[in-house]
Formats: C-alpha cells, sequence, structure tokens
C-alpha cells in the first residue's frame, strides 16, 4: 500500500521538480543607464519563466553647479535698522559701509546611490512586455537632493568689516548713561516660511540644506526586453516610478524664529504634495552568463 502511494506522490511532484530546476538554471547580469543613475543588477527566473526575481545597485550621484550674482539689497537693509537704532539712541555715529553685489557658487547634488529589489510578471509567453513591482532601498543618509551655496571670499570680509564698525561705536559709547550696546543683525535666508543662518567655510559664506525622503521606496513599471534572455545578449527598455513620500527640508542652519525681512525665495508648500514621486526610465544592456 505505502509502495503505490509513494509512487503517486513523486508522480505527481514530478513536474514541479522539473519547473523548478528549469526555472533557476539561467543568471543574467545587466548594465543600466538611466534617471535613477547607471547601475548593475543581477536576475534569475523564479518559479516560472513568467516571473524574473531581480536585485542590483545603481550610482552615482549627479552634482548640478551653478554661478550667479545676488543682489545684496536685502543685506543692505539690516544696515538701515542699524542706523536706525543708532540715531534712535542719540549718537552721532552711523555705518556708512554697505554690501556690493555677492558672488554665489551653488550645487545641486541629486543623490541617486540605491538598492533595488524587484519582481518582474511576464503576462504573455511569447512577449517580452513586462509588469514590474518592488523596492528602491536609498543609501547613506536617505537625502535626495543636497543643496549648498558659498558666497565670494568678499562678503564674508565686508560682513565681518561692519561688525568690527559696530562694535567699536557700542564701546566708544558703552559708558554713556542710557546707552544700550545694539547687535548686529545676523544675515539670513528665507525659504518657504523658514529662515535659515548663514555659516562660515574657508573665508566663504556657506548655507546649506538637504531634501529628504524615506529610505525605502516602492517601485512599479512597466518595460519590454528579457532581463533573462533567450540569447546571450538582450535589451530592455522600462518606465516607471518610486514613492518615497512628501519631502521635506533638513538643514543644520534653519533658525528658529522666522525673519521676515531677510531675502529668499517664496513658493507655496504644496507643491512638496506633488513631489511624492521620482521617475524611471532606464536602457539595459543584458548577458546572459547561463
Amino acid at each position: 500500500m505505502k509502495k503505490p502511494i509513494l509512487i503517486i506522490s513523486l508522480a505527481l511532484m514530478l513536474p514541479g521538480l522539473v519547473r523548478a530546476q528549469e526555472a533557476f538554471n539561467s543568471l543574467s547580469i545587466g548594465l543600466e543607464v538611466g534617471t535613477t543613475g547607471i547601475g548593475v543588477e543581477l536576475a534569475m527566473p523564479l518559479v516560472t519563466d513568467h516571473l524574473v526575481l531581480k536585485g542590483g545597485l545603481t550610482a552615482p550621484s549627479l552634482s548640478i553647479p551653478y554661478s550667479t550674482t545676488v543682489d545684496a539689497s536685502g543685506f543692505n537693509g539690516m544696515l538701515d535698522d542699524v542706523n536706525s537704532q543708532l540715531a534712535a539712541s542719540g549718537v552721532p555715529d552711523r555705518i556708512y559701509s554697505d554690501f556690493g553685489n555677492i558672488g554665489v557658487d551653488a550645487s545641486a547634488v541629486l543623490n541617486l546611490s540605491s538598492a533595488k529589489l524587484l519582481l518582474e510578471y511576464y503576462p504573455f509567453k511569447k512577449s517580452s512586455f513586462h509588469l514590474v513591482a518592488g523596492a528602491y532601498f536609498g543609501m547613506g543618509t536617505g537625502n535626495l537632493v543636497s543643496l549648498r551655496a558659498q558666497s565670494d571670499t568678499r562678503f564674508l570680509s565686508d560682513l565681518n568689516g561692519l561688525r568690527a564698525e559696530l562694535d567699536a561705536i557700542n564701546e566708544k559709547y558703552a559708558s554713556d548713561p542710557g546707552y544700550e550696546s545694539i547687535g548686529f543683525p545676523e544675515p539670513a535666508f528665507n525659504l518657504c516660511g523658514t529662515s535659515y543662518g548663514i555659516g562660515e567655510d574657508e573665508g566663504r559664506a556657506v548655507l546649506a540644506a538637504d531634501i529628504s525622503v524615506a529610505k525605502v521606496r516602492p517601485y512599479f513599471g512597466i518595460g519590454v526586453g528579457r532581463s533573462a534572455p533567450k540569447g546571450h545578449v538582450g535589451f530592455q527598455f522600462e518606465i516607471g516610478a518610486w514613492y518615497h513620500g512628501r519631502p521635506s527640508v533638513v538643514s543644520e542652519y534653519a533658525l528658529a524664529e522666522y525673519n521676515p525681512d531677510a531675502p529668499g525665495i517664496e513658493f507655496d508648500e504644496r507643491i512638496f504634495d506633488y513631489l511624492s514621486f521620482y521617475p524611471n526610465i532606464s536602457l539595459r544592456l543584458i548577458y546572459r552568463i547561463f
């Protein structure tokens, strides 16, 4: 009795074992170029040739430099406030210097380094059209974009000179009855309702911020071409998008209080609600190892 049952069980399992053997008898490597960066990936059929599991890495980061000149009228407005306070205190001294236009070198770095684990589904046996689902995993801090701007050396030199002028006036009248020392307002920059202070690095004023998104980014896409080609070489084209959540601006230079008089860029923060997805358009060259 046991022998017929064993034979029947093996007969039922045999097709599945054969298919499983066929499913894992292929391994391919792909080189990718696209909006998610330059990458490499490995792919193998899973359970059936209709399903392909693949994983990979994408890099490097993309840096976009930019140079411009910034009108210093907003910073000169701070000096007008200082002179108004000096006039109100009854002293005759004023600060007559001001800022010239400011040369700024800026850069935006798109941090594309990520790992990915994806599953492809080929619904049609004779077609290479497929659906892709899975996730990308951001490497490092999870910041998608890093922004940095630094002034020319003249701006910081002028700023320190004006601070020294005000310090000298405060020291000159410190012993006068009723005179209260006047503080030099710290330059700031406004972005989306937040004021950011300015740091110093090698004689330049520096402002930096990151656009932070989720590290785990679910992905969905469609494509043509096989990750496990029938021959040794194949091509694949894919479009899709990952979801990284609502971006947020993070900076060590953010100030606790908003300065409405500081220069800056203001726009409706609701635009971030429409920036929760990052598009992928990619082309791959694939080589079937075995």
